[in-house]
């Protein structure tokens, strides 16, 4: 018998006991286990080398990592001895072929019983009783607790450790239970005792809370401000489940302030790092827990409710049957299965049934009882045949007529002596074939051809799908595989077939993977496939598939050859869709919504929670207020200079201010020529030494960037502070040059794609919103350029395909703060009706340039200068895990200082490679053609100013800042000039085209994002009353305009649309300050906002609400897109437009009703005075200016 070696980590005494227990199994199945102290991480899973399988607790960490650390030696399975597997990174284990089980149940009753007795513990004090008998102290003072009896007892979670826990506190202390789950059992509830009700009666009426739902993204911090806000005085809470369902930081709160009246945990949101190890002779670094540990009124327990001999012993047992099972090929029981059978919910497909795809040999037998072609083919079974629930297959039987006979001789295999055949019980079969596993799961399929080699087929990795092996030219003979024919294909492509139920397809082409196992992607990073019409005969073998697997939405695989004269089904995969066909979302929504109605609600369904708005009569879509980031932009780069103004060749330079007190702007090029001027007259006065480079320096830029567009110069005086009698004395001066920043031709394709795609949505929800449009924008050419191919997109405007580039000038030297352009003739409140009208023959609609609330302005400068200067903090050892709310990725088992020493290491090489490959490459001829300004020297420039800024720096004095530079020039350059990227990189000098490419820039991709995603959001304010405070002295007046067009709409009989474009600096304060609102987000970690990223309000109306009301009822619903986005951006495949899609938005919130968010939003107000609203203004100074043309597209 082979053994199967399995290295259980977190092994204590007690799980070698249990697994002892289980011998006599574990000596039968041939399994041999390793027990390892260790958690299991990165690092320690090289001690998995020489086993096939790793047996894991709640607290080891199966991430990205550390899968493919495993993978590497070998690990094929992961057997979880717990219920959960939340620390097992699913899709990547999916991708590497990792089989993961769990134990689903092994002893409800150890887990009900030691919440009860926690909660006996708080409520009568036994610990502070028991530790003072043993000091001697016998007094009853402060050990006063209350009976559970007549208690109202809340059980959030009903499966079968919550009803349990409810029989248990029903039947044994006589307390009324209540109890909610959003897949009620109404029958097993009243069993035990419980009865149902929503979850904000259960937070309004319970003396006690336990806590026994799973941890899902709808559960996470189902304990917050909100719930103990509503629940009764004295709250008593237990939570037995996972620490992450409730909100550390407002349960401290609520403990401080004596509304929540004790509490007992046995998890905790961040147990990692001390359950399950002996801190004692420590001192505990997470501050949120240290403060747990000193209130007198919360118990801590270490995660040990599952600790009983009973429930220790079901765990073994179980781990040991499902190793034995995965590695017999067996299904493992099913806890979804049993859960259906449990609940009866609506399932679009049956989950029993889905059995029948883990075997290949099953899926084949079926293909061939429906008459449906496939390969031919031979069956080498070395396992006794395919294992399958004999209740299955008696249903399969039933359903189809087909009595499934699956034991299986052992197969005589052998290669004939050429080498060129294989032969199975004397069947013969020719180069090429195929070899498949018969585990449906496993992907790891080889084809081997005539003259021995062959290619092996495996899950995409990356954009690799197979790979050539010159060396493969015998079977495998160490398992069971079906064996077939190789098709040669029409085209060298296969066609992905989807249904969804039996009278619905739809097929894409792509390219197979046995032509050279590239996988072409499309700017979104998706595979590129090409719709296809099936046949009549294809679509019947759709509609036979979809009934005899029972499987509405399923997927499979279809060959065509001869010229489209044959075709045949070659795999069926079960659950699979469309991705990115918004004619396949519809239908499939429609069948769907369908199949759901035509089930009956059942009585006794509890209800949601009551702020969720979404029964009753249809919402209508009243107004869209949208705030939107501008389009892609090339990179923006300056230079700064400080000028000591008491030094006398300082004196040109300050000359330029002419005497004003405030920051003044130089972009026009007979401008931009003063400051040259000032630089020679500065050296005639004696400027020396490092002033000199300075100067030098300047003069350089100047000269070689004066006639690029954007170019800008900023003069910023700076005076002495404080009370004085007189003029503020000029303190000092610094000169800020500026260049990049430019609306890219990729921009244009994402602002006109935006646009359409708004006029799509809104037309289907309610297409009278586009009468009254109103569109604001920065005076910025990027944000401007962004509108202006926006609207005329979703205006449906001539001008959108005007080939004439539009411009926006005045011919004032200080323009007012707002003007406007005249594209529609919708009046708006915020603008001047008093503005002259220059008529144009383009279809017209407003543009109004809202420099007030959407440009730039110093208010918060001081603020962000200072928040800067601490982002040095973020990288210290320990802070991702002392601060949940920052985001490093699970998967990355560094600390962000360590990462930032491998970024300066790989920034160092590059700056080497790229220097010499400028010195012994034709530069000129990398990459034929350049587009955004570019060219081979403005490349060189741009990374040599990161170098400089990583490399030529010391680690401790690095600027974290600088971070979102590195990014933005990588995506920026993978996007534009990924040719000249990845040559001018290249060690060999630029390889071959079609050689292996080189993953060290994917490296650097991978770090820079990483410290990005850290740095970038903390830009805007570290703690939130900072964010908070920024986002007011940046934002305050645009979230007043957004909240006053809400109330406006809400108050007229009008719909309306209203747009607001703007920079990064904008949105992401805006967005800071939605956070900070208090609304209930449905996920606040907030992603990256990115070029087109917006976030929409919006308004909905409803007559005939909840109760039979006939006024009319209002809503607000906040959604976000996090804009052109792509997390593969170095292997997108990109056309000549170079454009990423802009994301769909998600939804931030359900429907909430329109006052509360109204008060929720105005909270922020009360934080600047009424007479600086830049709203109390409702009629600021317009000009009005033609647009002769939008920039073609």
């Amino acid at each position: 018998m082979k053994t199967l070696k399995v290295a259980l980590y977190s092994a204590r005494n007690y799980d070698r006991r249990s697994f002892e227990g289980e011998q006599e199994h574990i000596t039968a199945a041939g399994i041999e286990i390793t027990y390892l102290e260790p958690h299991l991480n990165a690092v320690t899973a090289k001690l998995a080398e020489g086993h096939q399988a790793v047996c894991l607790f709640v607290n080891d960490d199966a991430c990205e990592e550390t899968l493919r650390v495993l993978h590497s030696q070998g690990i094929k399975y992961i057997a979880m001895r717990c219920a959960g597997y939340n620390n097992v990174d699913l899709k990547v284990a999916k991708e590497l072929g990792i089989s993961v089980v769990n134990v689903p149940a092994y002893s409800p009753e150890a887990i009900a019983e030691f919440a009860v007795g926690m909660l006996l513990t708080i409520v009568r004090k036994y610990h502070k009783a028991y530790n003072r008998v043993r000091e001697g102290n016998f007094l009853l003072d402060g050990l006063m607790g209350f009976n559970l009896e007549g208690k109202t007892i809340g059980i959030i979670g009903t499966g079968r450790i919550g009803l349990c826990t409810g029989r248990i506190l029903s039947h044994g202390f006589r307390a009324k239970v209540i109890g909610y789950d959003p897949y009620p059992n109404p029958a097993a509830a009243a069993e035990n005792g419980i009865q149902y009700v929503s979850l904000v009666e259960l937070f309004k009426t319970s003396d006690v809370i336990s806590l026994h739902c799973p941890l899902t993204p709808e559960t996470k911090y189902i304990v917050n401000e909100e719930a103990l806000k509503i629940a009764k005085p004295g709250l008593v809470i237990v939570n037995t489940s996972r620490g992450a369902l409730i909100n550390t930081s407002d349960l401290i709160q609520g403990l401080k302030s004596g509304h929540v009246g004790a509490v007992g945990m046995d998890v905790y949101e961040r147990e990692s790092k001390y359950f399950y190890r002996d801190s004692s002779n420590k001192i505990i670094q997470d501050d949120q827990l240290s403060r747990l540990v000193s209130f007198h009124n919360v118990f801590i327990s270490g995660h040990q409710a599952f600790l009983t001999r009973e429930a220790l012993s079901a765990i073994a047992r179980t781990t040991v049957e499902n190793l034995n099972l995965l590695e017999e090929g067996s299904p493992c029981p099913n806890s979804a299965v049993d859960y259906v059978r449990l609940r009866n919910p609506v399932c679009v497909n049956d989950l029993h049934a889905q059995a029948l795809l883990w075997d290949r040999r099953v899926v084949v037998r079926i293909l061939d009882h429906f008459s449906i072609p496939t390969p031919r083919r031979l069956v080498a079974s070395r396992d006794g045949g395919a294992k399958l629930d004999p209740e299955l297959m008696a249903l399969v039987e039933s359903h189809t007529g087909l009595k499934l006979d699956l034991e299986e001789p052992m197969a005589d295999v052998q290669m004939r002596e050429d080498g060129e055949a294989i032969i199975v019980n004397g069947e013969v079969m020719e180069k090429p074939f195929v070899e498949k596993p018969v585990n449906g799961e496993d992907h790891n399929v080889y084809i081997y051809f005539k003259g021995g080699h062959g290619r092996r087929l495996f899950r995409k990795v990356g954009n690799k799908s197979s790979e050539l092996d010159p060396t493969l030219s015998t079977p495998r003979m160490d398992g069971s595989y079906v064996y077939e024919e190789f098709i040669d294909v029409d085209n060298a492509e296969d066609i992905k077939v989807y249904t969804v139920g039996p009278t619905y397809t739809h097929a894409e082409t792509r390219k197979s993977p046995v032509v050279d196992g590239v996988v072409r992607r499309n700017t979104e990073g998706k595979e590129i496939r090409f719709i296809t019409r099936l046949s009549d005969e294809e679509r019947s073998w759709a509609s036979k598939i979809c009934e005899a697997f029972g499987q509405r939405v399923c997927g499979f695989d279809v060959l065509r050859c001869d010229n489209g004269a044959r075709s045949m089904v070659i795999d069926v995969n079960g659950w699979s869709f469309v991705k990115g066909n918004e004619t396949y979302y519809d239908k499939a929504a429609e069948i769907l919504a369908d199949v759901c109605f035509k089930y009956s609600i059942k009585p006794g369904r509890a209800p949601g929670a009551s702020d969720i708005m979404d029964d009753g009569p249809q919402w209508t879509l009243k107004a869209n207020v949208t705030v939107f980031r501008h389009a892609d932009r090339t990179p923006k780069q300056k230079l700064k200079f400080n000028f000591p103004v008491s030094e006398p060749w300082t004196k040109p330079f300050v000359d330029l201010l002419n005497g004003e007190r405030e920051e003044i702007i130089l972009r026009e090029s007979e401008q931009l020529k003063t400051i040259a001027e000032a630089i020679q007259q500065a050296r005639d006065l004696g400027a020396t030494g490092e002033d000199l480079n300075k100067l030098t320096q300047l003069n350089n830029a100047l000269f070689s960037k004066i006639d690029q567009p954007g170019t800008k110069a900023q003069l910023k005086p700076g005076f002495t502070k404080g009370k004085t009698t007189g003029p503020r004395k000029l303190e000092k001066l610094q000169l800020v040059f500026k260049w990049g920043g430019e609306f890219t031709h990729a921009a244009r394709y994402q602002s006109r794609d935006l646009g359409e795609s708004m006029k799509k949505d809104i037309t289907i929800m309610n297409k009278d919103v586009l009468n009254n449009v109103k569109i604001f924008t920065s005076s910025e050419r990027r944000v401007t350029a962004s509108a202006e191919i926006f609207a005329a997109a979703l205006l449906d405007s001539s001008a959108a395909t005007n080939t004439t580039n539009s411009t926006l000038s005045t011919t004032t030297t200080n323009p007012p703060s707002t003007f406007t352009t005249t594209l529609t003739p919708t009046k708006s409140s915020h603008a001047s009706d008093s503005g002259s009208v220059i008529s144009v023959k383009v279809p017209t609609y407003q543009l109004i340039i809202r420099k007030d609330l959407l440009d730039d302005s110093n208010a918060a400068k001081d603020l962000t200068d200072d928040v800067k200067k601490r982002l040095k903090f973020l990288l210290r050892p320990g802070e991702s895990e002392r601060r949940p709310e920052l985001t490093w990725p699970k998967g990355l088992k560094k600390e962000p200082v360590e990462v930032v020493r491998e970024v300066i290491e790989l920034l160092t090489k590059f700056r080497e490679v790229m220097r010499k490959n400028f010195e012994t490459m034709d530069v000129e001829k990398i990459q034929q053609r350049w587009c955004c300004g570019d060219e081979p020297w403005l490349f060189r420039e741009r990374w040599e100013k990161l170098f400089e800024d990583f490399c030529n720096v010391k680690q401790e004095k690095f600027d974290p800042s600088r971070v979102s530079e590195l990014y933005d020039t990588l995506k920026y350059c993978a996007l534009h000039h990924r040719t000249f990227l990845f040559a001018i990189f290249d060690e060999n000098g630029g390889s071959e085209l079609g050689a292996p490419q080189n993953r060290t820039l994917h490296e650097l991709y991978g770090r820079a994002k990483a410290l990005f995603d850290l740095v970038a959001p903390q830009e805007y304010g570290i703690e939130p009353a900072e964010k908070e405070e920024i986002g007011v002295l940046t934002s305050l007046p645009l979230l007043r305009n957004v909240v006053h067009d809400l109330e406006e709409a809400r108050n007229s009989g009008e719909c309306s649309l209203t747009l607001y474009f703007t920079k990064e600096s904008h949105i992401h304060t805006l967005v800071n300050l939605v956070l900070l609102s208090g609304l209930p987000i449905a996920n606040p970690r907030i992603p990256e906002l990115d070029y087109a990223s917006h976030i929409t309000f919006e308004l909905y109306e409803r007559v005939g609400g909840r109760g039979g009301r006939l006024d009319k009822e209002y809503s607000i619903r906040l959604a976000l897109s996090e804009g052109a986005h792509s997390s593969n951006v170095l292997d997108s495949a990109l056309d000549a437009r170079h454009s990423l899609n802009v994301k769909q938005k998600k939804k931030l919130t359900q429907h909430l009703p329109y006052n509360m968010v109204i008060e929720k939003l105005s909270k922020h107000f009360h934080r600047v005075p009424n007479d600086e609203d830049i709203l109390s203004d409702p009629n600021p100074e317009a000009i009005v200016v033609p647009l002769v043309g939008v920039p073609e597209v």
